[in-house]
């Protein structure tokens, strides 16, 4: 049974959970506006903390000044994952793995098919800019290439980043999607990504204590359409 049911596109603060004890699994809303672009709304991006580890599960618009306001610094983000690669999913993605490159810290980025073929189109593209901005540290992309894993997650083999075991399942959505489940010290958090109706999330979701879902669709149908009456 799910504790707590948490509607992402809902106008929400920008902390869901309070961060004061990293002993607790936490996730902390960095943006959770639809699609159509709002000046006063973040695209989705959720942040995944427990102890020191901290995982960033899709990057929209406006990602880097949210987790700027939180004071999160993205050299010190363990991992970066993907539920589908949308661009309102993945757009701030480029910088953030930049400068997730310019620090030391060791990271997982995964995903579903194409999240390495993106992460080797980002390195080729701008390899001159990236070679140019560790050179002031004295590095080279050469160097540096060995702080990441990239992975296309398929099958059903648990991902472990730090202390959090991390499962996933495909679920239905225009494009291949994933939602994840985040289980560390006894405590569980479920992010569902963009889907309709698929049998598989209730399954990851089952006695989760959160389940994150993005509703930014229903709610703008709700607006267009009446309320279905039998």
């Amino acid at each position: 049974m799910i504790k707590y049911l948490v509607l992402m596109m809902v106008c929400l603060g920008a902390q869901l959970f309070a961060q004061e004890n990293n002993n607790h699994l936490t996730a902390t809303i960095i943006g959770s506006g639809s699609p159509k672009f709002n000046t006063e709304r973040v695209g989705p991006s959720v942040l995944i903390t427990y102890k020191n580890t901290q995982i960033l599960v899709d990057m929209g618009n406006g990602t880097q000044a949210n987790l700027n306001k939180n004071n999160i610094k993205i050299k010190d983000i363990d991992g970066f994952l993907f539920t589908h690669h949308h661009l309102d999913h993945n757009e701030e993605f480029a910088p953030v793995f930049i400068q997730s490159l310019l620090g030391r810290n060791k990271t997982t980025i995964a995903g579903p098919k194409q999240t390495t073929l993106i992460i080797d189109n980002i390195l080729e593209i701008y390899e001159e800019d990236i070679e140019y901005r560790l050179s002031k540290s004295g590095r080279s992309l050469s160097n540096v290439k060995t702080n990441f894993i990239a992975k296309n997650l398929t099958g059903n083999s648990p991902l472990y980043i730090g202390d959090i075991k991390i499962t996933y399942t495909s679920v239905n959505h225009t494009i291949e999607t994933l939602a994840y489940r985040f289980d560390a010290g006894g405590e569980s958090i479920v992010i569902s990504g963009d889907l309709t109706y698929s049998k598989s999330l209730p399954i990851l979701a089952n006695n989760a204590d959160y389940l994150i879902m993005d509703s930014g669709g229903a709610i703008e149908l709700g607006k267009k359409k009446k309320c279905y009456k039998k």
